[in-house]
């Protein structure tokens, strides 16, 4: 039982250390889907566009919510949010321009302790 315990509270330190990136990742998409509708010309009326932001800000406020919530975010999606973010780490580094043999310089934490 100790040994699961201890491993809920690894997972709940680095969980806790993506939630504002993830928290900005839906911030991000919201400003993408208003340029995205700005181009299109499909904006709407200011009151919805109002009524669009008051819907992202509590959109943002339930997510940080259940993001404290063990009975919505379960240590299984907190997992599987960390591997989803070391997995687009690992891509981005790859992809950055000064490394042009694409070589993988970002490790995914193993249980070594080399």
């Amino acid at each position: 039982m100790k040994r699961i315990k201890d491993i809920e509270s690894s997972i709940d330190h680095h969980f806790n250390l993506i939630k504002q990136t993830l928290i900005n990742d839906h911030k991000e998409y919201f400003e993408r889907e208003r340029k995205r509708k700005k181009k299109a010309d499909i904006q709407g009326s200011l009151s919805q566009q109002l009524q669009d932001k008051m819907n992202e800000k509590n959109f943002l406020d339930k997510q940080i919510e259940d993001f404290d919530d063990i009975n919505i975010f379960t240590y299984e999606i907190r997992m599987q949010k960390l591997i989803q973010h070391y997995d687009s780490l690992i891509l981005a580094d790859k992809a950055r321009k000064e490394n042009r043999n694409g070589v993988q310089e970002i490790c995914r934490m193993t249980g070594s302790l080399t």
